[in-house]
C-alpha cells in the first residue's frame, strides 16, 4: 500500500511540474503569425531580397524606399536610398507616397514571365 501511494505521489509531482513547465515556456514563445508588420517576422532589406529573390520564401517584411508608384497598375517599385536597385511591388491597398521609407509584410513570387516580385499584404510607414 505505502509502494503504491508514493507511486501515485511521485507520478502527480511530475505531472504538476510538466504541466508547469509546458505553461511557461508557451507565455515566453514570440507570436509569429503574418497578420502584422509588428509581428515577429524577419525584417530585411531590400537589396538583400534583390540579390536573391529566390532564397525568401513565405511570409517576409521588407525595408526600402518608394522610388516610383504606379496607381493605375497597382503596384510600385522598392529601392534603396540611392535608387541603385528596385523590386516591382504588387499592392491592393491605398499606394505609398514615392520617397517614402516603409517597411512591406508579403512574400516574393514570380510573375508569368519568370520575374521576381513582391506582393505586399501590408504596408507601414517608417
Amino acid at each position: 500500500m505505502f509502494k503504491k501511494k508514493s507511486l501515485i505521489i511521485g507520478v502527480g509531482s511530475f505531472v504538476v511540474l510538466l504541466s508547469a513547465l509546458l505553461i511557461y515556456s508557451n507565455v515566453s514563445f514570440k507570436n509569429t503569425t503574418p497578420n502584422s508588420v509588428n509581428s515577429e517576422v524577419r525584417i530585411v532589406d531590400i537589396d538583400e531580397v534583390v540579390e536573391n529573390p529566390e532564397k525568401f520564401a513565405g511570409i517576409v517584411s521588407v525595408k526600402g524606399t518608394v522610388t516610383e508608384v504606379i496607381d493605375n497598375n497597382k503596384y510600385f517599385t522598392l529601392g534603396c536610398k540611392d535608387a541603385c536597385i528596385s523590386l516591382p511591388v504588387a499592392y491592393k491597398g491605398e499606394m505609398p507616397k514615392a520617397e517614402s521609407n516603409i517597411i512591406a509584410l508579403g512574400e516574393v513570387k514570380k510573375d508569368n514571365d519568370g520575374k521576381f516580385f513582391f506582393d505586399a499584404k501590408e504596408i507601414k510607414y517608417k
